[in-house]
């Protein structure tokens, strides 16, 4: 029998035991605890349980299998019907959620909704995509960045509810049965970057700044991904089919931006990059004091195309009709857009606006573009200008994520001549500069494909009948080439090069002369559009946008490398080969020489240049020549004195090489030739290397 005290202990073990299973279901989530139940409850073809780590088998993780009968949306809530036993606290300073995940694939995504238990329609849903597979991984969730087409974060609302979806958006009887593991689900406390208050330039782009917008009239705004660039954030305005004319979004909350605009004499302009159903609609943008809003200015701007982007510029000095005229003594702090500006839902429709990059400028546009063009710059209006079925955007390299590149996608309905032209229709600030002697540009691609034409075309922004085209075909697939497109060498049936036209406008056609119902739909990446001048004197080395045309003849090899001695110096390596004739040689200018005559006169007869060679005392000769004409030429030897390492020799063409012409002051001499260990073969010296660098008047 049981004493008291024995009763007494047990009814407090059994007491103890039933407040610890009482424990609350909150965050932070590890499913370690032994007093609390967790419970999970699944829906859309999801199965959870808490199991062992598959990596660490003392720790326990939730385990959700995705069936292959699962739906898009199959997700699994955490904590039942009530949630969480506390709400969310978020704020503008903490949005995010961390959880830790382990999935049998990289790159899916992950959803995280957090809801009201009692209401649903209170809810917010953001993404991360895992990067690694068969590995656990901590994935950041920050809510400011809402899913596309879902609410954006309310503060005021009770968050108690939590699910995740893995693969969400893939059924499973595409991507089969899997299963996912996922633990340590945190709120992490405000030890980070503070979410700052928004101000010019805003961008969308930024996991630090409080992007949160002010919709009134009728508008609903989103921060969504965009739909041309999944790396990009912007801002989506549905203006509804019963939004009043003056519908609109304050880009801010009512506090307005952190600073205020630096309006200014001459200094007026704010530019948005805007996405538009239709062409033509009125644009309206307003300045005013948040804390006074008596003190505003209003101007407009039209749309010039439909579903496509494109930036707009709004130029404050020229106020909308009926509104206050800019005063730079006030302080305008607040910035609003309204769209389709005096014409109702009820008669427009409910229409969707995208719009991102909004920037303060200082001139009436963005500067004008000019080559060479690298997508680098958040200050020019590069105009890219689709047609034919082309889509095209500036985006992440695929490769350096720290580089921009251009991406277009020719679609599956693409015409043969889909193309994209940069610069909108005014082209380049100044002409291409086209010479007899310098008629190619470069361009760095990257295409799915191998052997696809890719065509470039230049014309006169203001007549197009003056125009040339010109192809280039790529040689390897899913990496980045650079393409060289030579002018001199048009598409049959097209203009020849003319130098003394204006080339202003530039288009590239991908894939050209195949339809995209041919081909169904591609992407393709283009950069670095360079036009390539001729080289001269002095030739260093160092220059990209330089075509040195180098030609090798009878046994050499020649290229452009890092200097043996200095790898941040570019030289010519000549590798004269074992099989190499006694004339072997490297020319400089290709077939078109160097840019300008070399200025000889009785007074300025040398060349000097560093060389570098493995032996010492052999012979180097330089000959210059005519280009029309090689009767016309003079050459020079030196000899080697020390053995690798750089020198520098002189070669005086007044001293012309014995059996060889003088030197005539007279001709054009335009194009350099270097023969290494003149007139030794290769075959007697076996294969040698050689280095030059700095050729010098």
């Amino acid at each position: 029998m049981k004493t008291i005290r024995q009763l007494s202990m047990l009814f407090l073990l059994l007491f103890v035991t039933h407040i610890a299973k009482a424990q609350s279901f909150d965050m932070p989530l590890n499913f370690d605890s032994t007093n609390v139940t967790y419970t999970l409850t699944d829906f859309g073809g999801n199965t959870s349980s808490v199991v062992a780590d598959p990596v660490v088998s003392t720790n326990k993780v939730a385990k959700v299998i995705k069936s292959n009968t699962a739906e898009v949306w199959a997700g699994t809530t955490m904590g039942g019907a009530s949630g969480f036993a506390t709400a969310i606290a978020f704020n503008s300073s903490r949005t995010i959620i961390t959880m830790r995940v382990y999935s049998p694939d990289s790159g899916i995504a992950v959803r995280l909704k957090v809801e009201d238990p009692n209401d649903g329609t209170k809810s917010v849903e953001t993404e991360a995509r895992t990067t690694a597979s068969n590995t656990w991984q901590t994935l950041t969730f920050n809510f400011i960045n809402n899913a596309s087409g879902t609410a954006a974060i309310n503060y005021t609302y009770t968050y108690k509810k939590a699910s995740a979806f893995f693969n969400f958006g893939v059924n499973g009887s595409t991507a089969g049965t899997k299963t996912y593991y996922f633990d340590d689900v945190v709120f992490p406390a405000a030890t980070g970057p503070v979410l700052s208050q928004v101000t010019l330039p805003i961008y969308f782009d930024s996991t630090n700044v409080n992007y949160t917008t002010t919709d009134f009239g009728g508008n609903t705004t989103t921060i969504i991904t965009d739909p041309s660039n999944s790396l990009n954030k912007v801002a989506q305005t549905v203006k509804s089919n019963t939004a009043e004319l003056w519908a609109g979004t304050t880009m801010s909350t009512s506090s307005g931006l952190a600073n205020a605009i630096p309006f200014s004499s001459g200094n007026a302009y704010i530019r948005v990059k805007v996405y538009s159903p239709n062409s033509g609609i009125q644009v309206r943008l307003k300045a005013e004091d948040p804390n006074d809003p008596t003190k505003s200015v209003e101007t407009e701007a039209t749309t010039t195309t439909a579903n496509a982007w494109e930036t707009l510029t709004f130029n404050f000095a020229n106020q909308a009709t009926g509104t206050a005229a800019i005063n730079y003594g006030y302080t305008y702090r607040m910035l609003s857009i309204f769209f389709n500006f005096g014409v109702t839902g009820a008669n427009a429709g409910t229409k969707t606006y995208l719009w991102d990059n909004v920037e303060f400028g200082t001139g009436t546009v963005a500067p004008q573009l000019n080559m060479p063009v690298t997508f680098e710059s958040t200050t020019l209006n590069y105009g890219l200008t689709d047609f034919g079925g082309n889509t095209s955007s500036i985006v992440t390299d695929p490769s350096v994520s720290s580089n921009k590149a251009c991406k277009v996608i020719k679609s599956s309905t693409a015409e043969l001549w889909a193309g994209t032209t940069i610069g909108a229709s005014t082209g380049f600030s100044t002409a291409i500069p086209f010479t007899s002697s310098a008629k190619t540009i470069s361009m760095r691609v990257y295409s799915p494909t191998i052997g696809t034409p890719i065509r470039m075309k230049v014309e006169d922004p203001n007549d197009p009948t003056k125009s040339v085209e010109t192809e280039a075909f790529t040689t390897v697939s899913n990496t980045w080439q650079t393409l060289q497109f030579n002018f001199a060498n048009q598409v049959t049936g097209t203009p020849v090069i003319n130098s003394t036209y204006t080339y202003k406008l530039l288009t590239v056609f991908f894939n050209f002369g195949t339809t995209g119902a041919s081909a169904g739909t591609r992407t393709y990446y283009f950069d670095d559009i360079v036009f390539i001048q001729s080289v001269d004197l002095p030739v260093t080395f160092e220059s990209s946008t330089i075509n040195y045309g180098l030609t090798d003849f009878v046994g050499n090899t020649s290229s452009i490398v890092a200097d043996p001695v200095v790898s941040s110096n570019k030289v010519c390596k000549i590798i004269k080969s074992n099989t190499a004739q006694t004339l072997a040689r490297t020319k400089l200018g290709g077939s078109v020489g160097f840019a300008n005559t070399i200025a000889f006169d009785s007074t300025r007869n040398i060349i000097s240049m560093r060389v570098y060679s493995p032996d010492t005392g052999i012979v180097i000769r330089l000959k210059v020549e005519e280009l029309n004409d090689s009767t016309h030429s003079v050459e020079t030897n030196v000899r080697t004195t020390i053995a690798n390492a750089w020198q520098t020799l002189e070669f005086n063409f007044a001293n012309q090489a014995s059996g060889t012409a003088a030197i005539n002051y007279a001709y054009s001499y335009k194009k350099a030739t270097l023969f290494f260990n003149y007139g030794v073969s290769g075959t007697t010296v076996g294969t040698k290397t050689y280095y030059f660098d700095d050729m010098i008047l």
